[in-house]
């Protein structure tokens, strides 16, 4: 809804988000909707259809999980990078990574924005069925970090 030009939208468009929302068929949006009032509001317009709007509680709720998830973006990297280094290829692809988007701490919008905002660790590349994968670019200051914990292991074994 924040992309919204007004930040609203039509109850019957909401359909195409039912899987973002987990909220199978069976189930009537405009139901999940009335159940969750202190996050969203209802109106209807002149012609009977119902739009949905954020409350000012949601919308702050809304701003502050972009905060958090800027001042974080820095240990998302990290937690990020250290997946692809698990990869056999260092590459993994971007629907993957979507799934655990939240634990990672990584926006919404990552495969957009936060992706190309590290140039320098990062890049997407598509393969020759055109799948989108997320590529490590770059490992120097994880590698000093491995070769520091590396080190510490060996001197821990060494004093046994």
């Amino acid at each position: 809804m924040k992309q919204e030009p007004e930040q609203i939208i039509s109850v019957r468009s909401l359909d195409q988000y039912r899987r973002q929302i987990n909220l199978p068929k069976p189930h009537k949006i405009s139901d999940f909707l009335r159940k969750s009032l202190k996050l969203f509001e209802l109106y209807k317009d002149q012609k009977g259809t119902l739009w949905c709007g954020l409350t000012s509680q949601a919308e702050e709720l809304v701003e502050e999980e972009e905060r958090i998830l800027e001042v974080t973006s820095e240990k998302a990297v990290e937690y990020v990078s250290r997946l692809l280094m698990m990869s056999i290829d260092k590459r993994i692809k971007l629907e993957k990574i979507a799934h655990f988007r939240r634990d990672l701490g990584l926006p919404y919008d990552f495969r957009k924005n936060w992706v190309f905002k590290y140039p320098e660790n990062f890049r997407v590349v598509k393969d020759e069925d055109e799948v989108e994968f997320l590529e490590l670019v770059y490992l120097g200051s994880f590698l000093c970090w491995f070769r520091s914990l590396h080190i510490v292991y060996v001197s821990e074994i060494s004093a046994i």
